[in-house]
């Protein structure tokens, strides 16, 4: 028996599809054969050889979900059979970020999920709520923990606050059924009244089309009666960040996840942050002991990331072309069959 992958060659090139060893568990390891993966925009930019320095050849994607079928010497708290989902960063097992705990990401430096079978460190994998799909469930390790981090883990999120999610991607929408479940209040805010629609069915309590109203920060005062969101996910980057501080309550917390306007042209005001007591924070994803905190809260509410389209995992370049063009809400799954 082999195993199957995609990977690249060149940066920037193509998807290329090899076949392998079918690979078995050493001391400490599992291998998983992966069911399904979720995209990020991480693996857009990885794809477009954004970030410097990784190794050629690699399989990219990092998000993975799958069942174990081999566990070797040393593992304690899992067995074959056993369903999982693939952590984000291999080596950040718990408390705050460090540049060794950052260094390694699953489809950059090390093997990512975009192939049948993976073998994987025994402590970077978790089991994975039952009540999911395997697409659901590998959407929690990217972008529900980039979620969840920002609003439990950073954010301390109480009942009742408000909570400013941007766009329709998978940290926005997973935000979204976040704050639901933990009794916050939600506002969605999308160029798309389709989208605002789907916001509203996935939990969300009031909506602005930015695009109908440009000064969409003057829309949430007057949604919030002039206090401000407690939260706001920020995923725009220049073009929103000014109004984000804007929209912002008195001692708010700002999550800066994405910078999908670019990273360059933002004006930004310290005494803004200052005048607002605000507390601006960068998140990357989170550690092991996040997405253990994460899977409790999913399987004790039930909740489901929204998967918007499934592909089949042959058919990545087709659900990669369908990620740039960013007309999907939630999360864009490949199902992978041997």
């Amino acid at each position: 028996m082999r195993a199957r992958a995609f990977q690249i060659e060149a940066e920037g090139g193509p998807l290329r599809r090899v076949d392998k060893a079918l690979p078995s568990a050493g001391p400490g390891e599992v291998v998983v054969a992966l069911r399904a993966t979720t995209i990020n925009n991480h693996d857009l930019i990885n794809l477009a050889g954004g970030y410097r320095g990784l190794p050629l050849p690699r399989i990219p994607f990092s998000d993975g979900c799958g069942e174990v079928v081999d566990v070797g010497n040393a593992v304690s708290g899992l067995r074959r059979g056993d369903r999982v989902i693939v952590q984000f960063f291999p080596n950040w097992q718990a408390g705050p970020p460090t540049a060794a705990a950052l260094s390694t990401v699953r489809g950059d430096h090390v093997e990512g999920c975009l192939q049948t079978h993976l073998r994987a460190r025994a402590d970077a994998v978790f089991k994975a709520p039952d009540h999911l799909s395997d697409a659901e469930a590998a959407a929690l390790g990217c972008s529900g923990l980039t979620a969840w981090r920002s609003l439990v883990v950073e954010g301390c999120l109480k009942p009742g606050q408000v909570v400013v999610v941007q766009g329709s991607g998978g940290v926005s929408t997973c935000a979204i059924s976040i704050a639901h479940a933990l009794g916050a209040r939600v506002i969605a805010t999308s160029s798309s009244n389709d989208k605002l629609l789907q916001a509203r069915a996935l939990g969300a309590d009031a909506t602005v089309n930015y695009r109908e109203q440009p000064d969409w920060a003057k829309a949430v005062l007057k949604l919030t009666e002039g206090r401000g969101a407690d939260h706001i996910i920020e995923v725009g980057g220049p073009d929103t960040f000014a109004q984000s501080l804007r929209a912002l309550s008195l001692g708010g917390h700002l999550s800066v996840i994405g910078a999908l306007t670019g990273t360059h042209g933002t004006d930004l005001s310290p005494r803004a942050i200052m005048a607002k007591n605000a507390t601006v924070k960068g998140i990357t994803v989170g550690s092991r002991e996040h997405l253990q905190d994460f899977c409790r809260m999913v399987a004790s509410t039930g909740m489901r990331p929204r998967i918007a389209r499934s592909f089949v995992w042959t058919d990545a370049d087709a659900a990669l072309a369908c990620m740039r063009e960013q007309r999907h809400f939630g999360k864009l799954a490949l199902a992978i069959t041997d």
